[in-house]
């Protein structure tokens, strides 16, 4: 049956909405994906803080025999809104911190993904396709992989979520950034060893807390900000050294790449960065023409001594999904542009001004290009077609669940300029755009 005709059906004499369990149970069964319970007991989940929250993982065909009042089985998590403009949307996101009973992390594998206590649930709310960020984290994940990173994007799963007994749609579920074996592997705060401090970082905007000497804002990740002020009372020579090494090492690759020498391989930036993670996170926001690339849910982390650019995050609103600055065009450069609320950090364009880098984005966007490559259109398509397949008929359902819901913002301007009514025809509207930008590239690199 025709998805729109069933939630005509299904919402005729309904007074709300919002589809209870019952909905989902007589629609999800036969699912490709798994279903998440969270059940807060009542409780709004808030943006500012988190609240206290029980979840369960099962099939389709089991989960909803189950209740909130159900105790076996249940993980203790901590759960809050995350994002900031999808926070305004109807479908919100969700931060999920897993705890024992005295509160304090606890690692699980959730969905199969590694054992972890953090994870994110990305709503796709504005990505009609469902598949940006799964797509492209996997891509990320491959084209990482091939110059020896492990961990260059998150991995993902799709998830179908009840939330407090009311059907809630579509989610992918994301491992959030972080340090640990499964993730970003980098040593432990050491004070014995502090030759071999590392650190992730994110450029964060206007709302980041630490600041370089060129204005450019960072939010820190690990350690975190709560981690580096309690250094301060139980070990001040540390907290001095954190900090002092992270200003030392921003504050130097910036002033080099500032400078008149900045092509110059040894008084130039060259020496603080791993310049293979720097070509290929500039293909990939380059490629998928991501908005916040370069300014914002910019993580980069520092390695043996080097900067080292990644994990990828956030593409719902990239491959020309937004209507925005020109977003939803094929041509045109991101790292080239300036926007008004929130200004790109200056690195990129500046490294494209040195002829080495230039040539270094050539030779690796061609041969990921070439047959077998891992942007070949071949094996693009067939990992689109994948995702389809684990998606099922789940779109459908969150198309349903949503009917009618998006603002004239989400509606008018977070969208792509060609529209379709179906998923499948969002995601060949995406593969189009896609393969547009792909030939606009080629052109342009191949002169360079």
């Amino acid at each position: 049956m025709n998805w729109k005709k069933l939630c005509l059906i299904k919402m005729i004499g309904v007074t709300s909405l919002l589809p209870s369990v019952s909905f989902a149970d007589e629609n999800c069964k036969g699912s490709s994906v798994p279903l998440l319970v969270i059940c807060t007991d009542g409780q709004e989940v808030q943006k500012s803080e988190t609240i206290n929250a029980r979840i369960l993982l099962e099939s389709p065909e089991t989960v909803f025999a189950r209740s909130c009042k159900d105790e076996a089985d249940w993980h203790t998590v901590l759960i809050k809104r995350r994002g900031n403009s999808s926070d305004w949307f109807d479908k919100k996101q969700f931060k999920i911190e897993v705890v024992d009973k005295d509160g304090k992390d606890k690692e699980i594998s959730l969905a199969g993904l590694p054992e972890n206590s953090e994870f994110a649930l990305h709503s796709s709310y504005v990505d009609r396709s469902f598949m940006r960020n799964a797509f492209i984290y996997r891509l990320g994940r491959k084209v990482g992989e091939e110059r020896g990173e492990r961990w260059a994007a998150p991995r993902t799963v799709y998830l179908e979520l009840v939330l407090n007994g009311q059907y809630n749609g579509l989610y992918v579920l994301v491992e959030t950034v972080g340090r640990d074996k499964n993730r970003v592997d980098l040593p432990k705060l050491d004070q014995s060893n502090f030759a071999n401090f590392s650190y992730i970082l994110e450029v964060s905007a206007a709302d980041g807390y630490l600041s370089s000497d060129k204005g450019t804002r960072f939010r820190n990740v690990y350690p975190s900000r709560k981690k580096i002020e309690e250094l301060k009372d139980v070990n001040l020579l540390l907290h001095n050294l954190v900090v002092e090494t992270m200003n030392r090492d921003l504050n130097g690759f910036e002033k080099a790449l500032a400078s008149k020498n900045f092509k110059d391989p040894e008084r130039g930036y060259r020496p603080f960065v791993n310049l293979d993670s720097f070509v290929d996170y500039f293909i990939i926001q380059e490629v998928m023409k991501n908005l916040d690339g370069f300014r914002r849910s910019m993580y980069f982390h520092k390695d043996q001594g080097k900067l080292v650019m990644g994990p990828i995050w956030d593409f719902d609103l990239a491959l020309g999904n937004l209507r925005f600055y020109g977003m939803e065009r094929y041509k045109g450069w991101v790292h080239r542009d300036l926007y008004v609320v929130y200004p790109s950090v200056i690195w990129f364009r500046r490294m494209m001004e040195d002829p080495y880098f230039k040539a270094q984005v050539k030779v690796r966007y061609q041969k990921l290009r070439k047959p077998g490559g891992l942007l070949d259109p071949d094996t693009i398509v067939a990992e689109i077609e994948q995702l389809n397949t684990e998606l099922g008929m789940a779109p459908e359902r969150d198309q349903c669940r949503w009917v009618g819901t998006r603002n004239f913002i989400e509606e008018h301007f977070m969208k792509t300029k060609e529209t379709s009514s179906t998923h499948d025809g969002n995601v060949d509207i995406m593969k189009r755009w896609f393969f547009m930008r792909l030939g606009w590239l080629d052109r342009k690199i191949a002169k360079f």
